[in-house]
């Protein structure tokens, strides 16, 4: 990825207001680019966005915000073994 990744959904929330309820998933960029976008399953709005689809980086994450209690994801192997 080169550069952050453009949205118009405003800017996340602050990192102490992490939800209750998070979805993580990723989205190809293009050729085999890929970032990761993890929302909040309240009000479907963006927590934050990294490039890749790294397991450590979402298991870090959830670790910062233990506030989350229930993750959804998708059925990829990398999601499941980044949840703490």
């Amino acid at each position: 990825m080169h550069g952050p990744v453009p949205t118009d959904a405003g800017a996340p929330p602050a990192a102490g207001d992490a939800p209750g309820a998070g979805g993580v998933g990723d989205f190809a960029l293009y050729g085999d680019a890929y970032g990761t976008l993890l929302v909040d399953a309240t009000t479907r709005l963006p927590l934050t966005l990294w490039e890749g689809r790294d397991a450590d980086q979402l298991s870090r994450w959830l670790r910062q915000h233990p506030s989350v209690e229930v993750a959804c994801r998708d059925g990829s192997l990398t999601y499941r073994q980044g949840y703490p």
